[in-house]
């Protein structure tokens, strides 16, 4: 059963051992009493509610103790028959009890009916009530004892003392049970009430491994009712009882069951323990909660954790969206900016070439005009020498004009192929283009102008102007600063680039 139990959640058991301060509590009539130490072990049972409450039960033995002490005290003193030598005489019967101390103990069965309360980190209180069936009870002391006896009238003597005149202090065949006996030891049984107890118990829990636990703590039973059977005063006797028919054999009774002056020693007894416990629990109990509460944390925890990827990447989103629109607004006004300044550098450039071309063909024309001047002066000169000689003047003339230099520009035709090509300007009009390249010619230069559109992030149409051809890059760099010096703008390229 209790296998099939533990296979289920929410259940505990254990097994406990505790003791400390155990006793049984009274006042007594004469003498003093004083606490005792004892323990107490039993089986517990536990069902768990939530992860905090639970009920617990069990069975558990409890053992209490009390001491009981008397010094040089008359416990005894009262009158009996006695028969002396055949006649019955009126004895008056004393004792006295000196150093005596009684240990009395009681052995209860409880059961227990709490309430438990635990914290996330291990501590638990329990409180309620425990019932409680007394099983067993028991006194026994030890102490010397001094039995005296008078017979007849009032004692005028010190019975105490072994002078009393015609007072035999035991020894005889009359005076048997009377003298001093010398560690004089007492057995009595007891008989005690069931018992209810107010409880509570705290102090730690140590979880192991799933389903094993460890309680240290302290507990606290406080007896609620009087746990000694009353008895009617006739019913008690002296603490030491003289026995007539065999006065050696005298009687002694506990402090429970004794009375003075008809009154008893003992009229209450209340049972109280404070001490210290260790648990051992086997079962899963609150764990089923613990792992319950795990989960349900993790899960909230990865939920939480995903959400917040989530806002992360979202966040990451946005931002990367921001970025990007900035970045493609700060190119396209880049792009823009770049493209305004690249027309306007179109403008001052062509602006300046026109410039160069203008000046090129006035000094052209200056030129000419400055050779025919000089040639009709010399013409003029010869028709003046020799009016005769016109026809041979207008040979010689002619001649003269033959020889007269002429502009033979010869073409560069070392580069006819290769891997690079010098760029030397861009324009938006064919026309211009080919002009260009048609001065570059009458220069001696391989130049040439290829059509390009849209290239790169530009649109519309283009032509560019180019002399080639080099095999290799440094090449073409050196001939262009050798030859190209009025090209400032001039830089290389690639030749498969022509239309790119």
């Amino acid at each position: 059963m209790i296998c099939s139990i533990y296979a289920q959640d929410l259940h505990e058991f254990s097994l406990h051992i505790g003791g400390g301060l155990s006793t049984l509590r009274y006042d007594p009539l004469i003498g003093e009493q004083s606490n005792g130490f004892d323990k107490e072990f039993g089986f517990g049972y536990a069902y768990f509610l939530s992860p905090w409450f639970g009920f617990a039960t069990g069975l558990e033995f409890a053992f209490y103790s009390a001491e009981f002490k008397l010094k040089n005290r008359l416990v005894s003193d009262y009158y009996v028959k006695h028969v002396n030598n055949g006649a019955i005489d009126s004895l008056r019967f004393r004792s006295r009890w000196d150093n005596y101390t009684e240990k009395q103990s009681a052995v209860m069965l409880q059961v227990p009916l709490m309430l438990q309360f635990q914290t996330g980190i291990g501590y638990y209180v329990m409180a309620g009530v425990k019932g409680a069936i007394s099983i067993s009870g028991n006194s026994s002391g030890k102490g010397d004892l001094m039995n005296t006896g008078y017979l007849g009238g009032e004692i005028d003597c010190d019975l105490y003392i072994n002078d009393c005149i015609g007072m035999p202090q035991g020894g005889g065949n009359t005076w048997d049970g009377l003298g001093l006996y010398k560690g004089k030891k007492t057995e009595n049984q007891e008989k005690f009430k069931s018992a209810l107890f107010v409880s509570m118990e705290m102090g730690k829990k140590w979880r192991f491994e799933d389903g094993l636990s460890l309680y240290t703590g302290v507990y606290f039973d406080y007896g609620l009712n009087n746990i000694l059977k009353k008895k009617k005063i006739e019913d008690l006797s002296q603490m030491v009882e003289y026995n007539s028919k065999n006065p050696s054999d005298f009687a002694t009774n506990g402090a429970f069951d004794s009375k003075w002056e008809q009154k008893p020693y003992i009229t209450k007894v209340m049972p109280m323990a404070i001490g210290i416990k260790i648990k051992l629990s086997l079962g899963q109990g609150v764990d089923y909660f613990a792992k319950k509460d795990e989960e349900e944390r993790l899960s909230a925890a990865e939920v939480r954790r995903l959400e917040a990827e989530k806002q992360l990447l979202e966040l990451n989103l946005a931002r990367s969206a921001a970025a990007e629109r900035e970045l493609i607004e700060r190119e396209t006004e880049r792009l823009a900016a770049a493209e305004k300044l690249l027309q306007e550098a179109r403008i001052v450039y062509e602006k300046a070439l026109n410039d160069q071309l203008d000046a090129a063909r006035t000094a052209d024309v200056a030129r000419l005009a400055a050779e025919k001047t000089q040639i009709e002066q010399e013409v003029a000169q010869l028709a003046t020498d020799s009016s005769n000689a016109e026809i041979g003047a207008e040979t010689k003339t002619e001649e003269t004009l033959q020889q007269l230099p002429t502009q033979k520009v010869e073409q560069d035709t070392t580069h006819i192929s290769g891997d690079w090509v010098i760029q030397v300007a861009v324009v938006l009009q064919e026309s211009r283009a080919g002009s260009m390249v048609n001065s570059l010619k009458q220069k001696g230069f391989n130049a040439y102008y290829k059509k390009v559109v849209n290239p790169g992030k530009l649109t519309g149409t283009y032509y560019r102007v180019r002399v080639g051809y080099f095999n290799k890059m440094r090449d073409a760099e050196n001939f262009a600063k050798a030859k190209l010096q009025s090209y400032n703008n001039w830089w290389l390229d690639k030749t498969e680039n022509d239309t790119k």
